[in-house]
């Protein structure tokens, strides 16, 4: 289970383990998803897979909706600790839920690395990331 480039560990630190490169934040530059409340009642049960912050424990499943009936999902927070080591999770098991096409920027600890993933329908394609400046209209 990677975390980053190969950089292996869980949170905390157990014994015997490196302690994981984690995410400090996640911006959505564009676009927007939605999750099934059937797939969201399914993934928020599984919390020890979960980051410090993660976006599952922010939506509410809703009893009264069918289990089909997609959420919007205003936020993909994966960061703080365990987000580095259950990143893997994230793309193989929650992304596959999530419906529409978003672009990220991940920012990893203290800045040292940013990554780009676009979801779109399901599918997790990573990208790089660059930077453009453009003079500022006078």
């Amino acid at each position: 289970m990677g975390s980053r480039e190969g950089e292996e560990g869980r949170a905390g630190g157990h014994e015997g383990e490196q302690v994981s490169y984690n995410i400090d934040s996640v911006l959505i530059v564009a676009g927007a998803v939605r999750i099934r409340n059937a797939d969201l009642a399914r993934l928020k049960d599984e919390t020890d897979k979960h980051p410090e912050a993660c976006f599952l424990e922010d939506l509410e499943v809703s009893e009264y909706d069918e289990p089909d009936c997609e959420l919007e999902v205003p936020s993909l927070q994966w960061t703080g600790d365990g987000s580095g080591w259950s990143f893997d999770y994230f793309k193989e098991t929650v992304v596959p839920c999530l419906r529409g096409q978003v672009d990220l920027v991940l920012i990893w600890e203290g800045g040292d690395s940013v990554t780009g993933i676009r979801i779109q329908d399901g599918k997790a394609i990573d990208c790089d990331v660059g930077y453009v400046l453009t003079p500022r209209a006078k």
